[in-house]
């Protein structure tokens, strides 16, 4: 058999090891050209271990095993829902999911793949952080405390006394970065003009219908209620 014809002959091979295998990643090599079969032409498959036509088996490339998935740390150690949380470990590149105590979290993996990023998600509890990728899942050794979200603060009221209609900035802390269904009262009226809403300041209106003296001023969001703080409507 010339050079010619055993190379086609190899290569008729491959295909139809190709079809019976339903594998695509044939390449032509010349696997073994000291022993007179497939000098010219051969098959290569990276994930099965085909024979030439002898019987002799070809060279088979495989991938490297995933790394083994661990986690090492995170900080921080507690959190409310939310929080972002930052994982050290070994083995995250192409992470598929991040669970705190079983809970399924949004995350973004460092291109170095020893580092993500997770946010808590709402019904986590305290528990371990499990971070699952092809090479298994890692889990961490100590557990992440998730803590109550905190309750609005007003720290201060600017200016503490106006006529109906005058703008008050309040300021403080955990207002929440939008309004939502979240409100502000001046005594037992709520505010139905707001100019502005952010996590530390609010601005809006004093009632039209509030009532005249001194008031206490609350915030209500969805976590509960702030502590108060005195205004004075003027007549």
């Amino acid at each position: 058999m010339t050079s010619a014809s055993t190379a086609a002959a190899c290569t008729q091979a491959c295909h139809l090891l190709d079809a019976l295998t339903a594998t695509v990643a044939w390449t032509p090599h010349n696997p073994h050209p000291d022993r007179g079969v497939c000098t010219t032409a051969g098959c290569h498959n990276v994930s099965t271990s085909p024979t030439t036509a002898n019987g002799s088996p070809h060279h088979t490339a495989t991938a490297p095993p995933p790394a083994a998935t661990t986690v090492t740390g995170f900080t921080p150690i507690s959190g409310a829902v939310g929080t972002a949380v930052t994982l050290a470990g070994t083995g995250f590149t192409g992470a598929t999911a991040v669970a705190f105590h079983g809970i399924s979290a949004t995350f973004s993996v460092a291109s170095s793949g020893t580092q993500i990023t997770a946010t808590v998600s709402a019904g986590a509890t305290t528990g371990t952080i499990a971070v699952t990728t092809l090479g298994g899942t890692g889990t961490s050794a100590t557990s992440f405390t998730v803590t109550a979200p905190a309750k609005p603060k007003i720290t201060k009221l600017s200016p503490m006394s106006g006529k109906r209609g005058v703008t008050v900035t309040i300021t403080g802390t955990a207002f929440g970065a939008k309004r939502g269904t979240s409100y502000v009262k001046f005594g037992v009226t709520k505010c139905s003009k707001y100019l502005s809403w952010s996590k530390t300041r609010i601005k809006c209106r004093v009632p039209a219908k509030a009532k005249f003296g001194w008031l206490k001023v609350r915030v209500t969001a969805t976590v509960g209620a702030s502590n108060a703080k005195s205004f004075r409507v003027k007549r």
